[in-house]
């Protein structure tokens, strides 16, 4: 079986994620609230995004003991980028995050050319930006 192609984010130490959203800069999201996997240990997180510079940050992650119920999602697109001083994936220690190709989870990433998805099982090839993620909630 071939390899997908998926979104990756690690951080970018003051470059840019090229993104085919307008406007994003113009808007205060405040934070968003996102559903996120451990691609180590496959344990639910939450992970807490903020507008920083123009862009959508994953500022940190926390573990979620029991999955949450099936939160109300909007898509929120943007540059999406990890936010300077981003301690890591609160289970596993990943710097970075993708977004699966195939059924849209945010995962923990740790740099590799090729990942596995927690909720699918995918084993995509980490390629690209992410320019929209489905938040909980946010405001």
């Amino acid at each position: 079986m071939m390899a997908e192609r998926v979104r990756p984010i690690l951080p970018l130490h003051g470059h840019a994620v090229r993104s085919d959203s307008r406007n994003v800069a113009d808007r205060q999201i405040g934070h968003l609230h996102v559903e996120m996997r451990c691609s180590t240990t496959a344990g639910h997180l939450m992970g807490i995004f903020r507008t920083m510079g123009g862009t959508i940050s994953l500022t940190r992650t926390s573990i979620v003991p029991n999955h949450p119920s099936s939160l109300g999602a909007r898509v929120v697109p943007g540059m999406y980028t990890v936010a300077e001083g981003y301690p890591g994936c609160a289970a596993c220690g990943a710097l970075g995050y993708f977004q699966c190709s195939n059924c849209r989870t945010v995962s923990c990433w740790n740099g590799a050319p090729v990942s596995w998805c927690a909720a699918c099982g995918a084993r995509p090839v980490i390629d690209g930006s992410i320019t929209a993620i489905a938040a909980a909630d946010g405001g």
